[in-house]
């Protein structure tokens, strides 16, 4: 909550230093000595985390920081296989399982509230991630926040869209960020998905890095002008934004549109399809032209268990005045 957080400009040469939750530390050049970066996981949920620091071993990690078990040996730390769509957990007599790579992304669950902390080297050049087709699973690989802006731009031609997915443990879902939320950064230890063709490279580089005096470690802020449209069961809720931006079209815009996180199975949600060309893609971000708005009809679809009582809402934010937004039930 700092105003100001530390970037040394030289060399920096020192037995060892502790980064407190939501800190952060830059180094424009070597930086010898140990680095403990501390996160707080404020829950039992899962969460989405990825290694700040080089050479944290990963039995070591899995041993000191009480970790929730499962069955079959399974444990709260997980890796995602792109190729099953599935979870990988880490087993309780595992070992030589090496250290965490540095831009690799993790589940992680305690079993009782607490901090989690890597101990290792600082990161102090740029990092290209390798991504396969499909969804990866990454993170931030320095001890600072990264721009999701610099994130997207820097990797357009090797990612199948201009997107970034979030797992909100708070909503127990995937949040949607793309080059229409402005001022989004991706936190120390945050783990990420993007979505790639083939094989590729994610590149982060050490110029994304900046100090924020906010921390937003889960969930990222978003105050852009938008109607939200809000599902909720009673138990669960979800949303999809529909964003106005002069130069967007009512097709396919990428960066500017999203299509909702499916690497998983998800049978609860709410998307938006293409108000022009769909090709049945759900998204949970549709940016559309600022003008035309009187006439314009968006395709709404739910995914819900039958027989559900479902209450849909919406926040309006920044529309021309005197325009009225309509939901219409096309059965009914």
């Amino acid at each position: 909550g700092l105003s100001n957080y530390p970037t040394s400009a030289s060399a920096v040469d020192i037995n060892s230093v502790t980064i407190s939750n939501g800190s952060s530390l830059i180094a424009n050049s070597t930086f010898s000595g140990n680095v403990t970066y501390t996160r707080d996981l404020a829950t039992t949920n899962w969460y989405l985390v990825s290694s700040p620091v080089i050479g944290q071993d990963i039995d070591s990690f899995a041993s000191a920081e009480g970790l929730a078990s499962g069955t079959n040996n399974n444990m709260g730390l997980g890796s995602y296989d792109n190729t099953s769509s599935a979870w990988s957990y880490y087993q309780s007599d595992a070992t030589g399982s090496g250290d965490f790579a540095l831009g690799s992304g993790r589940c992680i669950k305690l079993a009782s509230v607490g901090d989690i902390s890597f101990t290792g080297t600082m990161p102090v050049d740029d990092v290209d991630i390798d991504i396969t087709n499909g969804f990866n699973l990454v993170g931030n690989p320095y001890p600072s926040y990264i721009n999701v802006f610099d994130v997207l731009n820097t990797n357009t031609a090797n990612l199948s869209e201009s997107t970034v997915w979030l797992w909100n443990q708070a909503a127990d879902s995937y949040d949607t960020f793309n080059l229409a939320n402005s001022g989004s950064y991706i936190s120390p230890a945050q783990g990420f998905f993007v979505k790639t063709s083939g094989s590729n490279t994610l590149s982060v580089s050490e110029a994304m890095q900046s100090h924020q005096s906010s921390d937003s470690f889960q969930r990222l802020s978003n105050e852009r002008p938008e109607i939200r449209l809000i599902l909720n069961d009673g138990i669960n809720t979800r949303d999809t934004d529909v964003y106005f931006i002069d130069g967007t079209t009512t097709g396919f815009d990428n960066g500017y549109d999203s299509t909702t996180f499916d690497g998983l199975v998800n049978d609860f949600d709410i998307y938006t399809h293409l108000v022009s060309n769909s090709d049945g893609d759900d998204f949970a971000i549709q940016s559309l032209p600022n003008a035309g708005l009187e006439t314009m009809i968006i395709p709404l679809g739910i995914t819900a268990a039958a027989g559900k009582q479902l209450i849909i809402s919406a926040n309006a934010v920044n529309l021309p005045e005197g325009l009225n937004v309509y939901l219409e039930d096309k059965i009914e």
